[in-house]
């Protein structure tokens, strides 16, 4: 009889790559510190999606949609597609900068590729529910294009007082608990709305202060529209999904730390002109989906 694989040998598999990972990536830049607790527990939710699919039962819920779908690398792919954007875009920056944008572009770049593992992985998780109509990461994600070019100044050249960035790392720090707390709790309804509202309140801070955010801005829109949609892939499921949704968002949520000190960085640069950061993340419609589903919420 064929030997079926339990959940301690796989949780073995994803448990090396996320050492390799870490491990990595404190060697490569020691600036970049991503959580050892949380990259755990991403670790974990992959090894229980996986656990699932090979366990998955002959009288499983049947497919939300019978029609066939493809799946696909939009993880990867959206990970690959920030790498060349930088690419392509750093010459630019540099000639404009005199070279005082490497240090940035560099450490944009250097998590990108080191976190493409990770992408692949929640990729190779989410085929199966994509299958079946239920397009987890795939409808997550915007595609890297549109983006100003890179010549484009910033709207504002301010830089963020002391105080203030303080202030703004501490509410972050809370937010991140807050946040994983949530996913944890599988409150996808929760997450969402705790990232509506620090998005307005970071909008409001940009707005006051003269300077941009851009980069916190970013990982909290995309936070949010993966909560905000994670709880119709959870009822499309019937809770199937689960574990992956949690592991999707905890590994989006590993570098959230680095994403104020990336903006404060960028701020030198503003102040000069150089739109380097925000010309260079996509848009994301969570804003407008949240407020979409929550007509009569405060904005």
């Amino acid at each position: 009889m064929r030997r079926q694989p339990d959940s301690r040998s796989w949780r073995g598999v994803w448990s090396g790559l996320a050492f390799f990972f870490l491990a990595t990536l404190a060697a490569a830049e020691p600036v970049i510190v991503a959580d050892p607790e949380l990259s755990a527990a991403a670790t974990a939710l992959l090894t229980q999606a996986r656990f699932d699919e090979v366990h998955a039962l002959a009288g499983a819920p049947a497919p939300a949609d019978p029609r066939p779908h493809r799946p696909c690398h939009a993880f990867y792919d959206h990970v690959l597609a920030g790498i060349r954007s930088n690419a392509a875009r750093a010459p630019i920056y540099e000639r404009l900068s005199a070279g005082a944008s490497r240090p940035i572009i560099r450490r944009l770049t250097l998590f990108q590729r080191l976190f493409l593992p990770l992408a692949w992985l929640v990729d190779r998780r989410a085929h199966r529910f994509q299958r079946r109509g239920i397009p987890i990461v795939a409808g997550d994600l915007m595609p890297v294009a549109g983006l100003p070019d890179p010549t484009t100044p910033p709207r504002w050249r301010n830089r963020l007082d002391p105080a203030a960035a303080r202030q703004l790392a501490a509410d972050l720090k809370a937010y991140r608990r807050d946040f994983w707390a949530s996913v944890r709790a599988a409150d996808f309804a929760g997450a969402a709305e705790l990232s509506y509202r620090v998005l307005r309140q970071v909008e409001r801070l940009e707005a006051t202060a003269g300077c941009h955010l851009a980069m916190v801005k970013h990982f909290l829109e995309s936070l949010g529209l993966g909560a905000l949609h994670a709880i119709r892939y959870v009822e499309m499921s019937q809770g199937e999904v689960i574990p992956l949704a949690k592991a999707f968002l905890a590994v989006q949520l590993l570098p959230f730390d680095q994403t104020l000190p990336l903006d404060l960085e960028a701020q030198a640069l503003h102040a000069r002109g150089v739109g380097i950061v925000v010309n260079d993340v996509p848009a994301i419609p969570f804003a407008a989906e949240w407020e979409a589903a929550h007509p009569h919420r405060p904005r």
